[in-house]
């Protein structure tokens, strides 16, 4: 039995959130999906989460318009700006068509809004590499109190 303090972590996990998205061909229903995401943003800030994880899907489809892209980026700012991490794995429909080609999902990584996770594979077999900044299957995300530092480590297999 562990006797020692448990380290509390905070976190949102959602899912699905298809920025881009016309439902119905209906310009409105753009404008729900990004609400949507904004207020998953303000919930985290409310709820002071260490870091928020997104399970596939922040896009509905690979190739987006430059308001989807604005609607994506201004979320993820505010939380960027709280010192609230996103983790985040491809989900089927942002995924690029070539594992080797670059993706809106990694755009957002490349610029620091998403720590995107994915295994990499060497000789057809499955390496669990740290992340590096830009790519890795696994990620430590420091978690700290007034009294104690630790960290929670993050796999992702998108």
């Amino acid at each position: 039995m562990y006797r020692g303090r448990v380290m509390r972590c905070r976190f949102m996990h959602v899912s699905d959130i298809h920025l881009g998205y016309q439902q119905y061909n209906h310009p409105e229903r753009f404008n729900d999906f990004g609400r949507t995401f904004e207020h998953i943003a303000q919930c985290a800030l409310d709820e002071a989460v260490n870091f928020v994880l997104i399970a596939g899907d922040l896009f509905h489809k690979r190739a987006i318009d430059p308001p989807t892209l604005i609607q994506a980026v201004t979320v993820l700012r505010r939380l960027q700006e709280a010192h609230i991490p996103v983790v985040a794995v491809e989900g089927n429909h942002e995924r690029a068509h070539y594992r080797d080609t670059f993706s809106w999902v990694d755009f957002l990584t490349d610029q620091g809004y998403l720590i995107t996770l994915n295994l990499s594979f060497e000789n057809g077999r499955p390496v669990l590499s740290p992340w590096d900044g830009m790519r890795g299957a696994y990620v430590d995300l420091p978690i700290s109190t007034a009294q104690r530092h630790s960290a929670v480590r993050i796999y992702g297999a998108g």
